[in-house]
């Protein structure tokens, strides 16, 4: 069965344009191996992975999560020459072989990519929710990679089902400065990644990015975080500011914060 995150919320705002990561994802660095070509001084190497249950996706304006899948592999490369075509790549697991998931939108996550064309270093692997990842293993021509035993152990337990709630003011004042807290617990008792993205409409913003926002969370513990929200009464005339939040594995909310005299 599909997991999926639980969102509640009473208001919802939050400022910063551009592509702004709360907190880096849980990755774990892996040195990758050398290939035939370059023994002793690779070519090519997996610097990086984790287990996500989503990822996100920039259009011309707005962003969203990729969730379609149980969860998703994400591995970071490096390359000192030309890297094997992403399509040369295959991962294993459980007895099944999976290949790079390619997208026409621009990948907006880790945020240095937010401005390419492509996915860049990254290869990003649809697996199912659960698998055996005792032998799991990434090849390409002329190497291969073997997940370390967190990422192993990620990809064997199923995700958790977050609980993610937002609070803010449904309406605020022309001399109120209001903020937005936001809480994602963990009631699993396996650690976890959650991934959201944030859209605004208005006050003068036809629609915009806003954030992404990546978080860890220990199992049975909560993660809060507290951000500056954008005032409805800003920069002049008072409008109304919507806000649309992607989580991934728990669909998309509207928020609308009201001026009040």
């Amino acid at each position: 069965m599909r997991r999926r995150s639980l969102l509640a919320a009473s208001g919802l705002a939050l400022l910063g344009p551009g592509c702004l990561r709360d907190t880096g994802p849980s990755l774990d660095p892996a040195a990758g191996p050398a290939t035939e070509e370059s023994p002793g001084s690779p070519s090519f190497s997996v610097t990086e992975a984790g287990v996500f249950p989503g990822y996100v996706t920039a259009g011309d304006d707005s962003i969203g999560t990729v969730d379609g899948a149980g969860q998703y592999l994400l591995v970071g490369t490096a390359s000192t020459s030309e890297r094997p075509s992403a399509d040369e790549f295959a991962f294993s697991v459980d007895g099944e072989t999976y290949t790079h998931e390619p997208s026409d939108a621009r990948l907006y996550w880790p945020e240095e990519l937010a401005a390419t064309e492509s996915f860049g270093k990254w290869l990003i692997f649809p697996l199912p929710e659960t698998a055996d990842a005792t032998d799991a293993r990434l090849s390409w021509p002329g190497g291969e990679w073997t997940p370390p035993e967190r990422v192993r152990e990620r990809l064997t337990e199923p995700l958790p089902d977050f609980e993610v709630t937002f609070d803010a003011p449904e309406r605020v004042g022309p001399d109120e400065s209001p903020t937005l807290s936001l809480s994602v617990h963990n009631p699993a008792d396996v650690d976890g990644n959650t991934v959201l993205a944030l859209n605004r409409v208005g006050p003068q913003i036809a629609y915009a990015p806003v954030r992404e926002i990546v978080l860890e969370c220990p199992p049975g513990e909560t993660v809060d975080r507290e951000f500056g929200a954008h005032s409805p009464h800003e920069p002049t005339d008072p409008r109304e500011v919507t806000y649309h939040l992607h989580v991934a594995g728990g669909g998309r909310t509207s928020r609308t914060i009201e001026p009040a005299e």
